[in-house]
Parts: C-alpha cells; sequence; structure tokens
C-alpha cells in the first residue's frame, strides 16, 4: 500500500551537501518498483540541476525536488501539503503543471492549499475544512450556486455618481441579487470610484439587455445630464465576469461566524474544468 503512495509535505527538509541525483537515487532505493532518475528528474523539470547540491537550489526548485521524491514510487495518490506556500508565481505554476501532467497521466491527487486560485486552477471538488469539519463541499460550480448568483456585471457611469435613484432602478431588475461599488481593478479600470456599480446577477441572459436598456432610457438627448441629473451615460464598457463568490457575499444561514470566514475563503474559487482534483 505504501509504495501507491506519494507524500509531500509543506517543508521537506533534505541533506544540503547532498546533489539532487543522489537524493532522488536513495529515495528510489527505498521502493521496488521506480521511476529512473533521470525519468523523475524529467517529470519536474530539473535535468539541468541533476549535480547540483540541495543547498544551491531556489525555493521553487527545492519544491520541486520534494514533489519528483513524492513521484519516485511511480504512486496512483499523490498527497500534496501546500506545495506552492511561500513560492514566486513563476515556481507555482511549474508546479501546477507537475500536478496536471500527473493527473492527466491517471494519478489522483489530494492537495491541501490556502489560495484559491490554485482550486480555480486545478480543482473540479473543493472542501472547506474548520476545525475538523467540512463546512462546503462541492464543485467550484455548485459553491458557487449555492450563494445564489452566477456572474457579475460591472459598470460605471460617466459622471462619477452613482446616485441612490440608479441604484434602486438597477437593484429591481430582474435576476439582480445584490448591488454594490466595483471593486478596484473593475469596471474598466475605475473600480471604487463613484460612479463603479457591481451587480451580482442569476440570469446574465436576461439582466445585461434589461440593464442597458435601463441605462438608454435615462442618458439624456445630447449625452448630457438635464437639471435634475436623471440622465447618465457609461464610461466603460459593460464588463461580464463569472461570479468569484465575492468576500462581502454571504452564505445563506450559516452555521456560525468561524463557518462564514471559511466560506468567505471562497472568494476567489472560479468554476474549473479541469478533470477531478480535491481539495480539502
Amino acid at each position: 500500500m505504501r509504495e501507491r503512495l506519494g507524500i509531500q509535505l509543506q517543508e521537506t527538509q533534505l541533506a544540503d551537501k547532498l546533489r539532487v541525483g543522489e537524493v532522488l537515487a536513495l529515495f528510489r532505493s527505498f521502493y521496488r518498483q521506480a521511476h529512473g532518475v533521470d525519468e523523475v528528474l524529467a517529470l519536474v523539470e530539473l535535468e539541468e540541476k541533476r549535480k547540483a547540491r540541495v543547498v544551491t537550489l531556489s525555493g521553487g526548485q527545492k519544491q520541486r525536488l520534494a514533489v519528483a521524491c513524492a513521484l519516485v514510487s511511480k504512486p496512483d495518490l499523490l498527497f500534496l501539503d501546500e506545495p506552492t506556500t511561500g513560492l514566486d508565481p513563476q515556481s507555482r505554476r511549474q508546479l501546477w503543471d507537475i500536478i496536471r501532467r500527473f493527473r492527466a497521466a491517471g494519478g489522483t491527487v489530494l492537495l491541501t492549499t490556502h489560495y484559491m486560485e490554485e482550486a480555480e486552477r486545478l480543482c473540479d471538488r473543493v472542501a472547506i475544512m474548520d476545525h475538523g469539519k467540512v463546512i462546503a463541499l462541492g464543485t467550484p460550480r455548485e459553491l458557487i450556486a449555492s450563494l445564489g448568483a452566477e456572474h457579475v456585471i460591472e459598470f460605471t457611469l460617466a459622471d462619477g455618481a452613482a446616485s441612490e435613484a440608479v441604484t434602486d432602478a438597477v437593484r429591481g431588475l430582474n435576476g439582480v441579487t445584490a448591488v454594490r461599488p466595483a471593486p478596484a481593478g473593475g469596471a474598466g479600470g475605475a473600480g471604487g470610484a463613484g460612479g463603479a456599480i457591481s451587480l451580482t446577477v442569476k440570469e446574465l441572459h436576461r439582466t445585461l439587455p434589461a440593464l442597458l436598456t435601463l441605462l438608454q432610457q435615462r442618458q439624456p438627448a445630447h449625452g448630457r445630464a438635464g437639471p435634475s441629473g436623471a440622465g447618465h451615460q457609461l464610461q466603460h464598457p459593460v464588463g461580464v465576469r463569472p461570479h468569484r463568490l465575492d468576500p462581502s457575499l454571504r452564505a445563506p444561514e450559516p452555521r456560525s461566524r468561524d463557518e462564514l470566514h471559511r466560506l468567505r475563503d471562497l472568494a476567489r474559487v472560479a468554476d474549473g474544468a479541469d478533470p477531478p482534483l480535491d481539495v480539502l
């Protein structure tokens, strides 16, 4: 059974003076069936570091070496404990590629992570645990749907003022579940400005045409607001994106404050399309 498992810890302490090839040869000796040293080096793209000492490796290279030690036994099930913690974006993506290749070859991965973008990129099932209990479980799409929304529409008014009348009007559109100021970087780069608005919607195909009609109706004849300030123009194109579980959203009837905080951690999970990979 042990030979079918591969385990990579969050921090793997390897002998600094050993060379990369020597480390893998040592781990390979523990198993009856195992990848060759050259083969596993190719899996993690460390061929050029075969003769390098462990102490000379970068943080990302050390993590890939740790994953190589877990892969050397040709495991069916791979446990990865926060493999990308503290890594730069490039090293993180390199590890993601290793995980994808292992999965594509028929392996199963159980991954622990605090990075929700890893769930977005890699996973089709996500479990959120709090004090040893699973408080949310499902695919990213299911978790998004559990909060009652699938898309976000962001737009900015040219006059820079999201009046109460406009907010009330868009809140009444079919399919709108929430109205709030657009987050930074949204709505054409003006997120958070006075006229930037973000709508959480269930039925994009109904809400978007209704929104455009509403704004067109409120636009004055010559593109300028009248004395009452009722007219509004769009400053930027309307932006539409899949809902990523906005951290300001609340789950229906959370069981506790801690549970609510954990559910907020899903803020960056979007609907992934990759084959199965669980995250706990």
